[in-house]
């Protein structure tokens, strides 16, 4: 519950930002109307080294990503939180959910970003 305060709390600090440059505030899973052909990787060695591996799928990997970080006290209090947080994996997926364009387009899903990661070796 203090998680999604403090989250609408943070947002509409952000948006009124944002505002006052005439600008909105969005998110999304994948970019709307990118296109991973015109984007350059981030020149570090982890990036250079996932493509090197994985070639064609992390360079068309043009995804916005989810992050969620809990401190938890010790290593067994947090596999007690992932056994938790398996019975809301449906909800927590669909968090990630926004992506239904790809490249311009409507994609006919509500979730292409999933369609994308699908074809990443290491999801």
């Amino acid at each position: 519950m203090q998680a999604a305060v403090e989250l609408r709390r943070l947002r509409g600090h952000l948006e009124a930002l944002v505002g006052e440059q005439g600008v909105l505030l969005g998110s999304a899973g994948t970019h709307p109307f990118g296109r991973y052909e015109d984007q350059v990787v981030t020149d570090r060695a982890r990036y250079r080294g996932i493509v090197e591996q994985v070639q064609y799928p992390a360079r068309r990997e043009l995804v916005c990503g989810l992050h969620i970080h809990v401190g938890v006290p010790d290593p067994e209090t947090a596999i007690q939180v992932v056994r938790a947080l398996r019975l809301q994996i449906t909800e927590l997926i669909a968090l990630s959910a926004s992506s239904p364009f790809w490249r311009g387009l409507p994609s006919g899903l509500r979730s292409t970003r999933h369609s994308v990661f699908d074809t990443f070796p290491r999801s």
